[in-house]
């Protein structure tokens, strides 16, 4: 999965890590319901720590067949990801 890491100092502006889902997994202790920090119509959002301690907010895209039958939300979806990618802040990651 790639990703994007915004910072609050212009040399983190437009840097992009690829980060492996199963880190992802571990930050988030497996997406527990205990680093559910909230949810909107595109996926879960959780709070999770990397190794290396940063810490970071995930905002996972729902799947399955409710998403197939709405197609119109992954135009949405790439939408809000464009905004998102535009704002800076030390603990976003935003996914590609």
């Amino acid at each position: 999965m790639r990703h994007q890491r915004s910072g609050t100092s212009s040399k983190h502006a437009d840097r992009a890590e690829e980060f492996q889902f199963t880190d992802l997994a571990a930050a988030t202790n497996n997406f527990s319901l205990e680093k559910k920090i909230g949810a909107g119509s595109f996926g879960v959002v959780y709070k999770g720590k990397l190794l290396d301690s940063s810490e970071i907010t995930i905002k996972r895209g729902e799947t399955g067949p409710r998403t197939k039958k709405f197609q119109e939300k992954e135009s949405a979806f790439d939408s809000e990801l464009a905004f998102l990618s535009r704002l800076h802040h030390k603990h976003l990651v935003i996914p590609y």
